[in-house]
């Protein structure tokens, strides 16, 4: 009886932990999760739907593949003053900047300095950004066509 009293009490202690972490999160604001959080490191991509495959033949699971292997070890930085960066090695380009803000409290418009502007979808904890893709494009060599996407970027 001893055991399962202290097993339970085990249980009870980390149901309050993990309780206690997501209070944690509820009590800060998105942009307060974002600062804290960053630098924010990319972790993986799933495709949520195949929007134009052409005559391509690629699967769902090569998009992803490709897809994470283009955007591996991206890094997304937010900063206080309302500026952030992004980094993807994999994409040969340099560091981009751009100024950010959160709108509706779950989507993030981010602006650039040529101008552009787009915003996306987010979830974010003090542990993970989930940022929603509405337009991803992954070429297939084969069928000479860029294929679309949607899909769900996770970074750590």
């Amino acid at each position: 009886m001893k055991k399962l009293n202290l097993l339970i009490g085990i249980l009870i202690g980390l149901t309050i932990l993990s309780c206690s972490s997501n209070d944690n999160d509820s009590q800060l604001s998105t942009e307060e999760l974002l600062i804290q959080g960053s630098p924010w490191v990319f972790n993986h991509y799933e495709v949520t739907n195949i929007l134009d495959i052409g005559n391509s033949s690629y699967t769902e699971l090569e998009i992803e593949n490709d897809t994470n292997q283009a955007l591996e070890g991206g890094i997304l930085t937010f900063n206080n003053d309302g500026t952030g960066s992004d980094f993807f090695p994999n994409n040969n380009g340099p560091e981009f900047t751009w100024d950010w803000e959160i709108i509706n409290g779950s989507q993030l418009k981010i602006a650039s300095a040529n101008g552009t502007s787009d915003t996306i979808n987010i979830v974010v904890t003090s542990s993970q950004l989930i940022t929603e893709s509405e337009e991803g494009y992954t070429y297939d060599e084969q069928a000479d066509y860029d294929i679309l996407h949607s899909g769900k970027v996770f970074y750590q």
